[in-house]
């Protein structure tokens, strides 16, 4: 990657983004888009807000909290997502992306004190077909789990 000093950045200067070859200022356009400019590659397009919340209580097992399936040609961008147990017990509570098959943590945390949060460290991105599962795991009797999300969709 060449170097690039004040004098010789792109017109408008601004932030860059490299495209392995060039290096192009990064912008937002008038519709809210991020672009990399010149060419206008669309990196991400808001398109609404996405929200989640949701409960569940049970005596023994694996309680699990599951957004709806994503439909065909959606994608959203959680941006921030928090778990807890309001009453029981658990030995671990998770945020993860379940695809129908598999669940993929992305965030864990091992016994749990009511009201102790686990929060998303990082954007999740699900696709069509997933779901957001927050799950608890070898609860106690009269175990009280929460779970809420918000992110957006983005339009492909």
């Amino acid at each position: 990657m060449p170097d690039v000093y004040p004098l010789s950045a792109p017109e408008p200067r601004g932030a860059l983004g490299w495209d392995g070859t060039h290096y192009y200022v990064v912008a937002v356009d008038d519709e809210g888009n991020l672009r990399l400019a010149p060419g206008g590659v669309n990196l991400r397009q808001f398109d609404s807000v996405w929200r989640f919340a949701g409960n569940v209580s049970g005596a023994s097992g694996t309680l699990n909290i599951d957004t709806a399936v994503l439909g065909p040609g959606d994608l959203v961008v959680v941006t921030h997502a928090v778990c807890y147990l309001t009453a029981g017990s658990a030995s671990l509570i998770n945020i993860q992306i379940y695809d129908g098959t598999n669940a993929y943590t992305a965030a864990r945390l091992g016994s749990p004190a009511v009201g102790q949060t686990l929060t998303l460290g990082q954007q999740l991105v699900i696709q069509a077909g997933d779901l957001l599962r927050f799950a608890a795991g070898s609860v106690g009797a009269g175990t009280i789990f929460y779970g809420w999300a918000v992110g957006y969709y983005v339009r492909t």
